[in-house]
């Protein structure tokens, strides 16, 4: 199943895998001379000696270190600088599904259900208004008492809708939901722009999600923070104040202090899927940034015996409108503007993203 709704695409699965080669139309880039991608910088990577966020700067030469040590402290490292701390658990939960329907590009109900998926969608807006005077009026003041401040390191907009997908997961996982066909292993969650920040951090937090599908999601999201292109942290958090806590805000001048960078989100989803969507002319999104983070996160899949990106090599950019897969990795580079359109959920539904 997968969830898609208003700027966030909650979960889902896929209850009759149709497994194939992965194929795609081929054009000419629009930009047609190809250069290597500047290496991210790594200073705050986990694997180097050094970091300031390993105790005693040890590299992760095991799996058990990684998972033990490295990715908890990483995971901490981004909700007390980028994302803030999420919502807590509920004490007790009730679930209202509506049978709703969609058939637009962003949501191509019938494209979906072809390929053998169930489509969920996720109101974003009703768990926290995109509206920097109404984001609490959702789950947010549920938890934290209206009359007072939000701590500068709780989750804004994008964690709320995180938490939010990991909920709809929780319904997913129930007999109802088991009795309708339902696999629960079999889960996806998928995010347009902002909703792919929050895809990405929902699948970075919560390893129930076996795949995890960021489409143009940009800085905050897929994008490396400095690279000098596209949307900054500054243009980030000023334009959209109640997407990220004051925390990340403080980076606005200075992103390269930032201890910690986006390729090393990618890497907490290890060793699920993940699946990255970057269009050619989706200048704020940087999508050269967000190709760079995705060659740069590689080595998590590889510490899982799942080496390699599917991407032929370094260069950018590579081949658009064509699907590249690798053992725990998946990323195209559509050739248009920002948006969620057929085309990706065609790179997204064929074959089996289940399949590793």
């Amino acid at each position: 199943m997968v969830c898609a709704g208003a700027g966030l695409g909650g979960a889902g699965t896929r209850a009759d895998p149709r497994p194939g080669t992965t194929t795609a139309v081929t054009t000419t880039p629009h930009n047609t001379t190809r250069t290597s991608d500047p290496e991210p910088d790594t200073s705050g990577d986990p694997d180097l000696p050094g970091n300031p966020l390993v105790t005693g700067g040890s590299h992760p030469d095991t799996l058990g270190a990684w998972e033990t040590q490295h990715r908890p402290q990483l995971l901490e490292a981004f909700g007390e600088h980028v994302y803030g701390h999420p919502l807590p658990a509920p004490d007790d939960m009730t679930f209202d599904v509506t049978d709703t329907g969609s058939d637009s590009d962003y949501a191509p109900a019938g494209q979906i259900v072809g390929a053998g998926y169930a489509l969920a969608a996720l109101d974003a807006n009703q768990v926290a208004p995109d509206d920097p005077a109404r984001f609490r009026e959702g789950v947010i003041n549920a938890f934290h008492p209206a009359d007072r401040d939000l701590p500068d390191t709780a989750g804004r907009t994008i964690a709320a809708w995180a938490w939010a997908a990991s909920v709809a997961l929780d319904y997913l996982h129930t007999d109802d939901a088991t009795a309708a066909g339902i696999d629960p292993a079999r889960v996806a969650v998928i995010g347009h722009s902002r909703g792919g920040k929050a895809a990405l951090w929902a699948g970075a937090q919560d390893t129930r999600f076996p795949v995890v599908i960021s489409n143009n999601s940009g800085a905050g999201g897929a994008k490396l923070a400095d690279t000098g292109r596209g949307e900054s942290i500054d243009a980030l958090t000023s334009t959209f104040p109640h997407w990220f806590p004051p925390a990340y805000r403080r980076y606005a001048a200075r992103p390269d202090t930032l201890p910690v960078d986006q390729h090393q989100l990618l890497a907490l989803i290890a060793p699920g899927r993940v699946v990255i969507g970057s269009a050619t002319d989706d200048a704020t999104a940087d999508p050269q940034g967000e190709h760079a983070a995705y060659r740069a996160a590689e080595h998590a899949w590889a510490r899982y015996g799942l080496p390699g990106t599917g991407l032929p090599d370094q260069t950018w950019p590579p081949q658009t409108d064509r699907a590249y897969r690798g053992p725990g990795m998946s990323y195209h580079l559509r050739t248009g503007a920002h948006g969620l359109t057929t085309t990706d959920w065609t790179f997204y539904l064929h074959g089996d993203l289940f399949r590793w």
